[in-house]
This record gives C-alpha cells, sequence and structure tokens, in this order.
C-alpha cells in the first residue's frame, strides 16, 4: 500500500512508520491506519470573511529569532465568545492567521507562541508558556501547556492527546488518542498514543510505537522501531532497541 502526497502537509508524515508494511518482528502497527485516513490537513487555506472571524492580531507584537531572520508575532484578540473564551479576551501570539483556525474552538492562551507554518485547530487548545512552530498541526480537542516545545517536519498532535510540562515533540511524531506526553521527555518521529503515558525523562525516538496503556518514564530510551503495548510498564536507566514488548 502506497501513500499519495497531498497538497495537506501530510506526505512525510508516515514515512517513518513504514505505513506500507509490517516492522521487522512482522507485526502490523496498529497505530499506523490512524494517519492513512487523511487526519493530517491541518494544513488547507481558510477563506473566511471577516464577519466570520473569531479573532484579530492586534499591535501588540514580540520578535523572535536572530537579527538577520526575524519573526514578527502578534498578540491575538477574540472577537467574540466561543468555548471557553469571551469576547475582548487577549490571547497569545502568532505569527499569521494561517497558524489559528477561526473555526472551532481553538485556541492560543496568553504567553504561547505559534509560528512558522504551525497550525492550531478544530478545538485544540494551546496555552502557559508553550512554543509550536515548525510544520506543526495541533488538532481534535488536544491540550498543550506548561513549557513544551513542539517542532519539526510534520508534528501531529490530536484527539484528546496531552502535552505537559516541558515535553518536546519533535520531527514526524504523532501523539493521539488519550495519551499523555509530559515531564522532560522527549518524542522524536515516533507515535504515542491510546491510553499510554510517556513521562519523567524518557525518550522514544526513531519511529519507535507505544500504545495501549503502556507506562514508559525514567531515564528509559525507547529506539529502533519498538514497539511497546498493552500494560507494558518500563522504566528506570536502559535502552530498548528493535523489541516488541508488552504486559
Amino acid at each position: 500500500m502506497s501513500r499519495r502526497s497531498g497538497s495537506d502537509g501530510c506526505s512525510n508524515a508516515c514515512k517513518i512508520f513504514r505505513i506500507s508494511g509490517e516492522n521487522t518482528q512482522g507485526v502490523l502497527y496498529e497505530c499506523s491506519a490512524f494517519a492513512l485516513r487523511g487526519e493530517f490537513n491541518g494544513f488547507r487555506e481558510e477563506k473566511i470573511a471577516m464577519g466570520e472571524k473569531k479573532y484579530i492580531l492586534t499591535d501588540e507584537k514580540v520578535v523572535l529569532g536572530c537579527p538577520s531572520h526575524p519573526r514578527t508575532l502578534y498578540q491575538i484578540k477574540s472577537l467574540r465568545d466561543f468555548g471557553t473564551v469571551r469576547a475582548g479576551e487577549l490571547g497569545g501570539y502568532i505569527e499569521k492567521e494561517s497558524n489559528l483556525s477561526h473555526e472551532g474552538n481553538c485556541w492560543v492562551g496568553f504567553d504561547a507562541v505559534v509560528y512558522e507554518d504551525a497550525i492550531v485547530k478544530d478545538d485544540a487548545q494551546v496555552f502557559e508558556c508553550v512554543c509550536v512552530h515548525g510544520k506543526s498541526c495541533i488538532a481534535g480537542e488536544s491540550i498543550v501547556r506548561g513549557e513544551s516545545h513542539i517542532f519539526g517536519s510534520h508534528p501531529f498532535i490530536t484527539g484528546n492527546a496531552k502535552i505537559l510540562g516541558h515535553a518536546t515533540i519533535y520531527g514526524s511524531s504523532i501523539i493521539y488518542g488519550n495519551a499523555k506526553v509530559f515531564d522532560y521527555s522527549f518524542i522524536m518521529d515516533s507515535i504515542v498514543c491510546g491510553n499510554s503515558r510517556v513521562y519523567e525523562n524518557a525518550y522514544v525516538i526513531d519511529g519507535s510505537v507505544i500504545q495501549g496503556n503502556a507506562r514508559v518514564h525514567g531515564e528509559i530510551r525507547i529506539c529502533n522501531h519498538s514497539l511497546i503495548g498493552r500494560n507494558a510498564d518500563l522504566y528506570g536507566d536502559m535502552r530498548i532497541e528493535d523489541d516488541i514488548l508488552s504486559d
């Protein structure tokens, strides 16, 4: 099975997960089907009349980046009530309107920044000191808060996923379902889904999958297309490579 590249920004999001076949142990990643259903459509252009807009860019701004390549971000202000946001409420900072959809109840809260080609859409909430950039997509009813950092080629956070604390989501990672990533954990080019939890100082990298009710924490490193699922509870100072573990 091959994935046809589209204009919605997802053409590279699934390459590392071997969607077209099985992993090295012959077990098909159950998470892969999610990415094939065209869920990653956050980058379509919105054309919304002024009367339908839910926020404006104010004159209050911050400048990020080095002096040779500065990026100017503008504080947003809501125009009407939606979700938990009230008309006139000030939010965080975005670079352009394509960073925050006018549809749904999505919002970028005070002190959070979203820029480059990143987008927050649907009913997703990004607030506190979060930084979202690159080609990130924060969608569904997901919540990103604390001092989390989401960036890279196509990170995708959706469903009821929660990214909290000082967590970092990088590359083409996909976090969805009821998954939670928090503390100082680091996810790179991998999937975290189901009811799984990744926390403390855990690393999940190199096309690995954490699913089911798995718990990954401590100083552990999950690498090289490992599959961790069911009720696995992995912790401590160890490295797991190219393996399948559950229960």
